[in-house]
């Protein structure tokens, strides 16, 4: 990340603190996100397993309560869930990127105290060395965030209004980022996101009740 062409902007120690609680607020959010999904994902692992053991042991031992042709189709759904989730799962490497997480979260915090004792420039050298090697957060760590000041600024994200002279500066950066991210378009990868979930904890349930209402049937 290079610094920016007119450094004298960046040289009040309120900016760079707002700037700060802002990196902050953001590796906050995506080390929660992280951790959410890395508990998601392993709570479906171990929930499809157990689905598919459960499945087979009862097609087996008690054809009477489910259908065995479509018990033994639906297993192999869960099946292939399961590998294509495992896969997943262990590309996304959730312990390393929330540990990295974690530790721009406290490195940030550090940086903080020093911000009014220390040298403007040596804080925007350890801020860009810090910063520099982390992952770049997700625009639904910045929504979240922004949402955040909203609340604290008492206004709505979805209509914040005009930017006008009466506004703090705080608000005034509140305003511009808004008008920046696409809200709609992250509001719906927030409801993807979490209906994906709900689908994939909800679809062995459906299974069990599809193929109990089809016991006594034989395939053609």
């Amino acid at each position: 990340m290079s610094e920016p062409t007119d450094s004298s902007i960046y040289e009040d120690n309120k900016k760079w603190m707002r700037i700060a609680n802002l990196t902050l607020s953001n590796y906050s959010n995506m080390n929660n996100r992280l951790v959410h999904k890395k508990k998601i994902a392993e709570a479906i692992l171990v929930y499809y397993s157990v689905a598919i053991i459960i499945l087979s042991v009862t097609a087996k031992y008690f054809p009477n309560c489910i259908n065995g042709d479509a018990a033994e189709y639906f297993g192999i759904v869960c099946s292939v869930v399961l590998l294509a989730y495992s896969l997943v799962n262990n590309t996304a490497k959730y312990d390393q990127r929330i540990a990295e997480c974690q530790k721009v979260v406290n490195g940030v915090k550090t940086l903080k105290r020093e911000i009014n004792v220390s040298d403007i420039g040596k804080f925007k050298e350890k801020y860009y060395a810090l910063i520099d090697n982390a992952e770049v957060r997700d625009d639904i760590d910045f929504f979240r965030t922004l949402k955040q000041q909203c609340k604290e600024e008492n206004i709505c994200f979805l209509n914040p209004g005009q930017k006008n002279s009466n506004d703090s500066v705080e608000l005034a950066e509140l305003k511009n980022h808004l008008s920046e991210i696409n809200t709609f378009v992250i509001l719906l990868r927030i409801a993807v996101m979490y209906l994906t979930d709900a689908i994939l904890l909800l679809l062995p349930v459906a299974i069990f009740v599809l193929c109990f209402l089809l016991r006594g049937q034989t395939s053609p």
